[in-house]
């Protein structure tokens, strides 16, 4: 049974990857800063390590097989490869390689509506928004790495459910201007942009069924997948929200400000065949549009 440490395992992403990979029979340990979060991991029985990632070739547990960074870190990124390459260096020969599961995503793609796939080249179609401008360079230095560790590279689009995560820039407006008793609801992006989207329990899966096949991933020429479950429109979606939420009024779409929001409205056409093909997985959520009455109340309820 393989022993897995999930760097991240209380966030958004990480938490419900942590308990997937848990119900399906594998010791998890999770890396977390804080005593109180320890005991969220522990609680669910995920086995907390506390510390930083600076310190993690020091106080991973020796027998870790396969480590998983969903922290979504942007300054941490090289610190962490480096000591996860630390750790598989460390291994003797004779045993199997460290396995290194690192989540990137959809944004490396840029805005296009050209239809592409994991082995179109980065870059070539359109460039990735400033904000993550560097993660392309980043993701060749972790599969130069394949000397030392078995590595597999996940992009995942713009995850739902829960508390919503980033949905929040679209959708606080919207409870906004309800609040406040106007009917217009000055939300970013355009009514037309296609937003491609994964709940955040079929990336999980995604990830459980990556764990299952890494080996047989690994080896492949290029060993990165995409998560994506869904393309909408986003004015379909926004209209679903303000129907569970009582908004009657209308939408004045603005431009982005910043670089997040300029990567938030980044629109690709990307593929989910390899994951489909390679790995057997298929979504089982219903879409952002389709399933906004159950999105919508978990919303609110976290959001109170």
């Amino acid at each position: 049974m393989s022993n897995i440490l999930v760097i991240g395992a209380t966030g958004f992403i990480g938490l419900p990857v942590a308990l997937a990979l848990r119900r399906s029979g594998y010791h998890v340990y999770g890396l977390t800063r804080s005593s109180e979060k320890a005991r969220l991991l522990a609680r669910s029985e995920i086995l907390p390590v506390i510390g930083e990632v600076k310190d993690l070739s020091k106080i991973v547990p020796p027998n870790i097989e396969v480590i998983i960074d969903v922290s979504a870190a942007y300054y941490d990124v090289a610190t962490i490869l480096e000591e996860v390459k630390t750790i598989g260096s460390g291994r003797k020969a004779t045993d199997p390689k460290l396995s290194f599961i690192y989540t990137s995503g959809t944004w490396n793609y840029g805005t296009s509506s050209e239809y592409f796939s994991e082995s179109t080249p980065l870059g070539r179609v359109a460039p990735p928004p400033d904000m993550i401008a560097w993660r392309p360079d980043f993701e060749r230095k972790i599969l130069e790495s394949r000397d030392i560790l078995d590595v597999a590279i996940v992009r995942p689009s713009m995850l739902y459910g829960g508390n919503g995560s980033i949905w929040s820039v679209f959708f606080d407006p919207i409870i906004r201007a309800k609040k406040a008793g106007s009917n217009i609801a000055t939300v970013l992006g355009a009514a037309d942009l296609k937003v491609t989207s994964i709940h955040k329990d079929d990336l999980a899966d995604l990830y459980v069924k990556i764990v299952e096949k890494l080996p047989f991933v690994a080896a492949t020429t290029y060993p990165v997948i995409n998560g994506i479950a869904t393309k909408e429109s986003l004015g379909n979606i926004l209209s679903a929200f303000a129907k569970e939420v009582g908004f009657s009024g209308t939408f004045e779409f603005k431009q982005p400000e910043d670089v997040l929001q300029k990567a938030i409205v980044t629109t690709s056409n990307a593929s989910n065949d390899k994951a489909k093909a390679l790995l057997g997985w298929y979504p089982k959520q219903e879409g952002v549009e389709q399933g906004m009455k159950s999105w919508a109340a978990a919303y609110l309820a976290w959001a109170d």
